[in-house]
């Protein structure tokens, strides 16, 4: 029996702010490499900012492993930098052992890994 005791999951848009596809599969690949696999689906996330509602074409992707390992947070930490900076993304959602995190900025991505 293999028990996968941690859950990570990073919500990743399918489209940047303007609409642009968003290519971040460089860097999932090599989180799943490192992992060593990902279950995904696709979802509809919603959200309000000045009485606004917006809506954006997700992905979810959820890593199970043993231990979060340095080389771990070091392949999430570069998805998620890169959900920010190629993504143009005013906020990225990571949620961890059932406890969700809205990172507001590119900083506090090292503060959550």
């Amino acid at each position: 029996m293999l028990k996968l005791a941690n859950n990570v999951k990073v919500f990743i848009p399918e489209a940047d702010n303007d609409g642009n596809a968003v290519d971040l599969s460089a860097e999932l690949n090599q989180a799943v490499a490192v992992i060593g696999g990902s279950t995904e689906f696709k979802a509809l996330g919603e959200w309000v900012d000045n009485n606004q509602l917006y809506a954006d074409r997700i992905r979810v992707v959820q890593f199970n492993s043993p231990q979060l390992t340095a080389k771990i947070k070091q392949s999430l930490n570069a998805l998620v930098t890169a959900i920010f900076t190629k993504g143009h993304q005013l906020g990225v959602s990571v949620e961890i052992n059932g406890t969700l995190y809205i990172l507001e900025d590119v900083s506090e991505v090292s503060e959550l890994f």
